[in-house]
């Protein structure tokens, strides 16, 4: 099952995309991001994930960041609500692919090992530079 979201179809900003692909066997779904994550369009991700948890249930979301071009706090607190809500599910939610601002972004925050990603240089776990 794939479904693309045009941003003019749900109202939200025009630059954010979402498009969603669910396995066969219902076990994974993938999510691509393309466009700037931050408060005008968080809330349209989050109803993405929250469809795409009721209509399939999946075990594993994978979340590719690589055309998200910006990500601001509410961007990175919709990704933390869309994990709590994979995790409530019996889920797990993992992030691939983010550019160097949303790593950086994630970094800052501590959150890359708890999206599957390897902590970066500063974050508990990641060697510092000196």
């Amino acid at each position: 099952m794939t479904s693309r979201r045009s941003p003019t179809q749900l109202g939200s900003p025009p630059w954010l995309s979402i498009e969603t692909s669910v396995s066969a066997d219902r076990h994974l779904a993938s999510v691509w991001v393309d466009g700037e994550l931050d408060r005008d369009s968080a809330g349209e991700l989050l109803q993405v994930f929250r469809t795409a948890l009721t209509d399939t249930g999946p075990q594993t979301i994978e979340v590719d960041l690589s055309a998200v071009t910006f990500i601001d706090a509410a961007g990175i607190r919709s990704l933390v609500t869309c994990r709590q809500l994979a995790e409530e599910t019996g889920g797990t939610l993992h992030l691939k692919n983010p550019r160097p601002q949303a790593r950086f972004v994630l970094g800052i925050a501590e959150l890359s090992e708890v999206f599957g990603l390897p902590a970066t240089p500063g974050e508990k776990g990641g060697s510092r530079r000196r």
